[in-house]
């Protein structure tokens, strides 16, 4: 069995508009719910990988990464005989808008949700966990 380990950066992006803070959560087109996320290009740092796979998947460009550490989550899959042993590090950002133009190449489809509706909507929780602290960060905040 051969083994691939990969590392992709993302952003929590967070819309706070209303009563309560909303989520951007995005469906691939492999049907699974997540945040947008994509692989580093050569020179870039984490933040600024994440910050180019946002605008590149949402279109938004706009946006204002929050002073909170990043927050990793980890999980694997088997395709063929490889296993691929995924990190994901995001980090929280806020967003002027709603406004967002998926890239149709990789997104099917996107919802902003609030956070208990959100947490359904995940595939997997790791990506809940990482919600959970993004939402615990925002609430200290209001204290």
């Amino acid at each position: 069995m051969n083994q691939v380990f990969d590392h992709s950066y993302g952003i929590i992006p967070i819309y706070g508009g209303g009563e309560e803070p909303l989520f951007l959560l995005l469906k691939q087109h492999s049907g699974y719910w997540s945040f947008p996320k994509g692989h580093p290009e050569m020179g870039e740092t984490a933040q600024e990988s994440a910050l180019r796979e946002f605008k590149e998947e949402t279109g938004v460009n706009n946006c204002t990464v929050l002073a909170f550490p990043p927050t990793s989550i980890h999980y694997s899959f088997t395709r063929g005989d490889t296993t691929h042993y995924k990190t994901v590090t995001l980090f929280m950002a806020t967003v002027p808008s709603m406004k967002v133009t998926p890239q149709a190449t990789e997104i099917q489809e996107h919802i902003w949700l609030p956070y208990e509706k959100a947490l359904t909507q995940f595939n997997f929780s790791s990506n809940t966990e990482a919600l959970t602290a993004a939402k615990n960060y925002l609430d200290t905040l209001k204290k």
